[in-house]
């Protein structure tokens, strides 16, 4: 940082001062731009409110701008102008900004006006000084020369602030128009047709967060309570003392606190508790007075007592309803390996003597069933082969019994031969029905090994259309959709949205994801071998490995540089890897590795190129000079045409 000489009894001259003015004020945008950085234009404390009382007027509170400028676009008094070096500079505005907002003039429209921040440098305060006269000392100049031309005397910076009008729309459609160069956004005033009064609800934040805006100060991030509050340090995640709590309740109603103070239950969140009191039934636990969740074994029944013993470190998990107990010390619920390995606690023989009917002995399974629940499982040895339609029958005693009709596991009911006498039969209980996991399987409908190694009787081939697949199936015996069945096929179009699929005697049968939902663009690629399964319960196929799960469709894809020259942009990998052609509305970030000097191409090279794109604005123009700054994350959207730069810096 420059510091200007002066001498005693030296005639001082007008840029001694001009240069310590000019001095002290690139030091101070030096420092704000190793603290602020200088990569994109930052706006401190600003705000828009309407006034008051309400108008047409919207107000916007003293704030700062910093923004990277040249130091001095014209002569700064008698010191030339400096368009060669940049520096972070401050705007500052020390009093309010009032901007009038019009309505829109068509019933059924509304209109943005977007409120854009931008920095103004401008020279003031003229005024006609006094010159040295040298003829007549006494008397000086009115002006240079005494021509009485004022001077400025002010070289202010500031921050512009302007309400830039969006074209009014049948409202719910109208657009937020995007800043203006050199302009950043920071709110949104919506009006509709025959407003009077701009209220609260009528202004949200351009963007929530806003990159552009300061939304703390230094002391703020680099305080030790900031950063132990939001950090969390390595010796005290080792301890598990953030997860580690001593039980402050009574019995049944345990309480205890979290530090730092938990501020809301998360499905995920997990806890070490300290138990001071044994249970007797049914349990609750309260975490910081957020309220009292039940302790729940992980099938969601209550405890039914002694599982919580006092001294013991309890391991809860919340599921997002209630907290599931992991690990219970109980010794009437204990087993050991030996009576895993036997099954003593879901194996028993068949004793009916009739068929279509299985029945347990009597207290034959012990413990005895409370309550069934999903998920229960039985091994059975079978006395009789059935005929049709078959029961189970639990006797817990002579006159307490549990009913169970027995389903294959798409729903339907067993047929003819698929119990045999003497085999163990695995039955799963799905909540309504026991699923028979085993079915016998009948000499005409045997398949050799290599059959199914080479997946002969469910390789399907693809006949149909856009997002309309038909198969043919080799084996003409299926008469039916079955949810045992997993098929394979090469589809020969990619899919650019829902699907139907015709299989088996199904024409037109949905194809969706596996959470119910329809498919989205490019889930299924042609020549990716794909492979469906039919779901009873949706009563549709579902897609069991889409090109881009459903999950992370629309997760945002950082790509890497790899080689980019000149206006030529080039990435070849990413953490997701997952694309092979351009998608439509998939958002992607890109660290600029160079700074753009006019019209630009972007191209994906996974292996080998997918086909270089052109670089847009938003509004569909070619990027100029400076859109693409070094270091700067660049946000793509693919519209179908243009790779659309959502942030362009020019």
């Amino acid at each position: 940082m420059d510091r200007q000489f002066t001498y005693a009894q030296e005639i001082p001259l007008d840029t001694d001062v001009l240069n310590t003015n000019l001095y002290a004020y690139i030091g101070l945008s030096k420092l704000a731009g190793a603290i602020l950085g200088t990569g994109n234009t930052l706006v401190n404390n600003a705000t828009c409110v309407p006034t008051a009382p309400a108008s047409m007027q919207v107000s916007c509170g003293p704030c700062e701008i910093y923004s990277l400028q040249n130091i001095d676009n014209t002569p700064y008094s008698d010191i030339p102008a400096d368009t060669a070096h940049q520096i972070l500079k401050q705007g500052i505005n020390l009093d309010a900004t009032t901007l009038n907002i019009t309505a829109p003039l068509t019933p059924g429209y509304s209109q943005n006006y977007l409120i854009q921040f931008g920095f103004l440098e401008q020279d003031g305060g003229a005024t006609v000084l006094n010159y040295y006269n040298a003829a007549d000392p006494t008397h000086p100049f009115s002006g240079p020369g005494d021509s009485g031309t004022p001077n400025f005397t002010v070289r202010a910076d500031q921050v512009s602030i302007q309400a830039k009008s969006g074209t009014p729309a049948p409202t719910g459609s109208q657009a937020t128009p995007t800043p203006d160069t050199g302009y950043v956004g920071g709110f949104v005033v919506t009006v509709a047709y025959g407003a009077t009064a701009i209220t609260a609800a009528n202004i949200t934040n351009y963007a929530t967060p806003n990159s552009n805006f300061i939304n703390e100060t230094l002391q703020q991030k680099i305080s030790q309570a900031t950063g132990d509050a939001r950090y969390a340090q390595a010796s005290s995640v080792q301890k598990g003392q953030y997860v580690y709590a001593v039980d402050t309740g009574t019995a049944n109603n345990y309480a205890a606190s979290l530090s730092p103070t938990l501020t809301s239950y998360t499905a995920g969140l997990g806890i070490r508790l300290k138990v001071a009191h044994n249970n007797t039934g049914a349990s609750t636990i309260n975490i910081n007075g957020l309220g009292a969740k039940a302790i729940t074994y992980s099938n969601g029944s209550a405890l039914i007592g002694g599982e919580l013993v006092a001294g013991m470190i309890a391991s809860l998990m919340y599921d997002g309803t209630q907290f599931q107990f992991i690990n219970s010390s109980s010794s009437s619920s204990s087993v050991n390996a030996n009576q895993v390995q036997s099954n003593v606690y879901n194996f028993f023989a068949d004793v009916s003597a009739s068929v279509n009917t299985i029945k347990s002995g009597i207290n034959s399974i012990s413990p005895p069933i409370i309550s069934p629940t999903a998920g229960i499982s039985f091994y059975v040895k079978i006395a009789n082969t059935n005929t049709g339609s078959t029961t189970l029958v639990i006797q817990q005693s002579p006159t307490a019994n549990y009913n169970f009709n027995i389903t294959n596991i798409d729903g339907t009911s067993l047929s003819s031969s698929q119990l045999i006498a003497g085999m163990i039969a695995e039955f799963v209980y799905d909540g309504t029905n026991l699923q028979l996991m085993n079915p016998a399987i009948s000499s005409s409908s045997a398949v050799t090994g290599y059959q199914i190694q080479q997946n002969s009787w469910t390789s399907a081939t693809d006949t149909g259309t856009l997002n309309h697949y038909k198969l043919v199936l080799p084996n003409t015996g299926v008469s039916g959709a079955t949810s045992r069945a997993i098929i394979s096929f090469n589809p020969i179009t990619s899919n650019t949205g829902a699907c139907k699929i015709d299989v088996f005697t199904l024409v037109n049968a949905d194809l969706i994801n596996i959470d119910g939902s329809p498919l989205s663009p490019y889930q299924i690629l042609n020549n990716n071998i794909t492979n469906v399964q039919y779901s009873a319960a949706y009563g549709a196929f579902v897609l069991l490995n889409p090109v881009i799960p459903q999950a992370t469709l629309y997760k945002p894809i950082y790509l890497i540089d790899n080689g980019s020259s000149g206006n030529n942009y080039v990435s070849t990998t990413s953490p997701y890897a997952i694309f092979t052609q351009w998608i439509v509305g998939l958002p992607m970030y890109y660290l600029v590795p160079l700074t753009n000097t006019g019209a630009s191409t972007f191209d994906y090279t996974p292996n080998g190129s997918i086909g270089a794109l052109n670089i847009k604005k938003p509004n569909g123009a070619a990027l100029v000079a400076g859109s693409m700054v070094a270091g700067m994350i660049a946000h793509f959207i693919y519209d179908g045409t243009n790779l659309q730069l959502l942030n362009p810096q020019a």
